[in-house]
């Protein structure tokens, strides 16, 4: 049995540190209770989903502690309440806030390995075992993201893997499938880990690849708040400063700058409206000009 603490998860969301060390970090067999009593009870999927939506049709992906962290935290503050979220707690045991300090027991053993740290950053960016699975584009051979999700009909865990090209959000998906009598905690911790050696080349120093991810996520934020883009260039743009800086740390020459002026010239051509209609921009600058010197048809 695993036990634990309602009261410890939904602190731990919104930071607080007095939490028992020996409260356990893997999460993913509390949500697996819960989902099957949604299933069990026949209520929809959003009274366990992070979002508020009508007819979610699959439970959540939980891709690091923090995210199933949150899912759980935002179910128990619903305790003591009459809307469907209290309703459903009422049904587990939880049926008001102090029922929160007391442990919740459910069926299996912790994990070791589940989210030691977040799944995605571990395999971001790392090359798969070529040829990549997916025929009709053998560059996308990078692994960009990864997650749990439980099953809605078969009620078993999958473990996704979403690949592509370098640096793209564009991801296809390959998976593993729990077996039928097979433990979470083997699944996790023996399974998936096997399963990621024989899909992923082996790499002399992960260390390099994340500070890589790292910069580039800075970098990606510097540049949109520097350049404030919106246009359906923008991303092409961002893409091509962003791996420019992130190669190098270039000086910024003369050429480089008009480079830079042409793209962003190049960005607002493309945020202008199509058929002759005039910009806000345009329209404000009009406006300016009629307030100071005067409206000339009015006269």
């Amino acid at each position: 049995m695993i036990a634990y603490r309602p009261d410890y998860i939904v602190s731990s969301c919104f930071g607080h540190c007095c939490v028992d060390k020996k409260q356990p970090m893997d999460y993913l067999p509390l949500y697996e209770h819960f989902a099957r009593k949604v299933l069990d009870c026949k209520l929809p999927r959003e009274v366990l989903a992070d979002r508020s939506a009508i007819h979610v049709s699959a439970f959540d992906v939980l891709s690091s502690q923090k995210n199933a962290q949150r899912i759980l935290a935002k179910l128990f503050l619903a305790a003591g309440t009459g809307d469907r979220r209290g309703m459903f707690l009422r049904r587990c045991g939880i049926r008001k806030w102090s029922d929160l300090a007391k442990p919740f027991r459910v069926q299996g053993r912790p994990s070791q390995r589940c989210f030691a740290e977040s799944i995605t950053y571990d395999v971001r960016e790392r090359r798969l075992v070529q040829p990549g699975p997916n025929e009709c584009h053998p560059g996308a051979i990078y692994a960009q993201e990864a997650w749990f999700q439980f099953g809605t009909y078969d009620r078993l865990w999958q473990f996704n893997l979403g690949y592509g090209y370098s640096r793209d959000p564009s991801t296809w998906t390959v998976a593993l499938k729990q077996g039928r009598g097979e433990s979470l905690r083997t699944f996790v911790d023996e399974r998936v880990p096997k399963w990621l050696e024989t899909r992923l080349e082996p790499e002399s120093d992960s260390g390099v690849r994340r500070y890589r991810n790292c910069r580039h996520d800075k970098l990606t934020s510097a540049v949109g708040e520097v350049f404030g883009w919106n246009s359906v260039k923008a991303g092409i743009t961002t893409h091509l400063l962003v791996t420019a800086l992130l190669d190098r740390k270039p000086e910024l020459t003369g050429r480089r700058l008009a480079a830079l002026r042409r793209w962003i010239k190049a960005d607002r051509e493309a945020d202008r409206p199509r058929g002759g209609a005039r910009s806000p921009d345009h329209v404000a600058r009009t406006a300016g000009r009629k307030e100071k010197h005067g409206n000339v048809e009015s006269r």
